[in-house]
């Protein structure tokens, strides 16, 4: 399969994966510039050279593989790469340095110095904290390197020429290079447009990435779409989705895909998440079983403690105090008088008994008498 043929199969794979029915879904952000990323870091690489080695044999490297990156992201769309993808991916702000990353590294160095003897046991500690100190200085300093470098990279990644310190070795032997000769005050470039510049055999293997972009957004549109087309009952809708899903078949077809062994991968997954499903209620079962066992026994033991009844504190003032007090000794007093009025009354019963016995002992006297 050829440059062209691949550019082609791209562009039918976002037009696919793009279509209105399943659009919502995104499946297409991958394709659009799919070589944003390398152009930007390839970018920043060139960007940090000193200026005599950006005008020597590497840096015309690096802008010849700029210049491929540039013409096959417009071979699929377009390249129109802004300040917010170059933040994204160079992250040019000093608290993304992973320190956990630099100690790792650090210590795989430690280890090989180690193995091979170049380091005493004595020396690990400090070697160590000079290696993680220095990688973690020198990252710092590298992104604020970056965020100088940020406007300069902008200008690389959307630019359509390049300006080489060399000509291309066919056209300096040919003489073909004299158009492009720029002759300035200090020196003399040649200025290239990147469609000339692009080297296939070079970054072939950037095309074959390519196709392996498209593999899974045409597998997840074709998933998508059935979906649609599962809970869609209008005619106009499933023909225009029966349209699309043998579209992208031909397409997975195209890009190499085993559709059988997608289909046996899905069941597969499906199975294991219906077993997991049953793990989970099954350990969510045993769950409840325990805490209703827990809360019975909390019930039990509930019922065997005593209950505890609170005890309430009633807060008096002086007046109610003083007045409880006169109330008190007036009741005892009452209960006194009460007691002495009974103890007289029983005195008073008691001798009125006594004097009615002794007027009818004395009238028995009396009669006997007569």
């Amino acid at each position: 399969m050829n440059a062209n043929n691949i550019f082609s199969l791209v562009v039918r794979a976002t037009s696919a994966v793009e279509h209105p029915l399943i659009k919502r879904s995104n499946l297409g952000f991958a394709l659009r510039q799919p070589f944003d990323w390398s152009l930007i870091n390839t970018a920043a690489v060139l960007a940090q050279l000193p200026i005599e080695e950006q005008r020597d044999e590497r840096g015309d490297q690096l802008k010849v593989k700029l210049a491929s990156l540039r013409h096959f992201n417009r071979q699929v769309g377009d390249n129109d790469i802004g300040m917010a993808v170059i933040k994204a991916c160079l992250r040019p702000d000093e608290k993304d340095v992973s320190l956990e990353e630099i100690k790792r590294i650090a210590q795989d160095r430690i280890k090989i110095e180690r193995r091979s003897g170049r380091l005493m046991p004595t020396a690990v500690k400090a070697r160590y904290v000079q290696l993680s100190t220095g990688m973690y200085e020198e990252a710092c300093a590298k992104k604020r390197r970056l965020a100088a470098l940020l406007d300069e990279v902008f200008f690389i990644v959307n630019r359509s020429d390049e300006e080489l310190a060399f000509a291309p070795i066919g056209e300096a032997e040919s003489g073909a290079a004299h158009k492009h000769m720029v002759t300035t005050e200090y020196s003399t470039i040649f200025v290239y447009k990147d469609e000339e510049l692009v080297d296939m055999d070079t970054y072939a293997y950037l095309l074959d990435g390519l196709l392996d972009k498209c593999v899974q957004p045409v597998i997840r549109a074709r998933e998508e779409l059935q979906r649609v087309l599962d809970r869609s009952y209008r005619t106009a809708t499933c023909a225009n989705g029966d349209a699309l899903m043998a579209e992208l078949e031909r397409l997975g077809t195209e890009l190499g895909i085993n559709w059988k062994k997608i289909a046996d991968e899905n069941a597969r997954i499906d199975a294991e998440l219906l077993a997991a499903d049953a793990e989970l209620a099954t350990d969510e079962a045993d769950l409840d079983a325990v805490f209703a066992e827990a809360e019975a026994d909390a019930a039990l033991v509930a019922l065997d403690e005593p209950v505890a009844h609170a005890t309430r504190t009633t807060i008096k003032s002086p007046e109610r105090v003083a007045r409880e007090e006169e109330e008190h000794r007036v009741a005892q007093n009452k209960d006194a008088h009460n007691a002495a009025m009974a103890q007289r009354a029983a005195k008073a019963a008691a001798t009125r008994a006594k004097n009615k016995a002794s007027s009818l002992a004395e009238l028995g006297n009396l009669i006997a008498q007569a």
